[in-house]
């Protein structure tokens, strides 16, 4: 799953700030 948010991103840290910010925004 992360692949698919990641695939744009330079490394997997990018995803991760990427997820927390949806997790922020609400979408846990």
């Amino acid at each position: 799953a992360e692949i698919e948010l990641g695939n744009g991103l330079p490394d997997v840290r990018s995803t991760e700030q990427c997820l927390e910010a949806l997790k922020q925004a609400g979408f846990e």
